[in-house]
């Protein structure tokens, strides 16, 4: 929906897990960096592996295995378990952070961290991060209304924009 009123339709719906490869391949051509957060150590590294390998210039600055606790007792400690990835984080200064972790702890723990989070871009490319959550009227009514307060800015300013662009040139 905003795209189309941004004048920039999608053909078809597409996930993240399918602009994983040429979001890397943009990162590389502006030779920017890139860390990745993921569930197994193992796949993150070949997931790093794969991207450097087919996006000449990404420069990956580290990987990191998480075991994200969303309930139980374990959540207590979770606290100091995010400062310190946020340490490791931090101090490779990313471009991009890929969050390749199932839902719904990727998105939990975004949660609790995007507000000490310092990098301009992540990324939740979940396995399940792509997949519809079946909501209530009630939810599908404000998520209706988070859309339009969030986006109908953005598109007067386009409009505008493009108006005052006109005229001037």
């Amino acid at each position: 929906m905003l795209c189309r009123a941004l004048n920039f339709p999608l053909k078809e719906k597409c996930s993240m897990r399918q602009l994983m490869f040429p979001l890397a391949n943009a990162l590389g051509e502006r030779y920017m960096s890139l860390f990745i957060v993921g569930n197994d150590l193992q796949v993150t590294q070949q997931l790093a592996k794969a991207l450097w390998e087919s996006c000449p210039g990404l420069e990956i600055v580290g990987t990191l295995s998480l075991d994200i606790q969303t309930q139980g007792v374990d959540i207590l400690n979770s606290a100091a378990m995010d400062q310190l990835v946020l340490e490791q984080i931090h101090q490779v200064h990313p471009d991009v952070l890929y969050i390749a972790v199932n839902s719904p702890k990727g998105e939990v723990w975004f949660e609790r961290v995007k507000h000490h989070l310092h990098v301009p871009v992540s990324v939740i490319i979940g396995k399940d991060a792509d997949q519809e959550v079946v909501k209530t009227l009630w939810g599908k009514c404000v998520d209706a209304v988070k859309m339009v307060y969030l986006t109908v800015p953005l598109v007067i300013y386009h409009k505008i924009s493009y108006a005052l662009y006109r005229l001037i040139y």
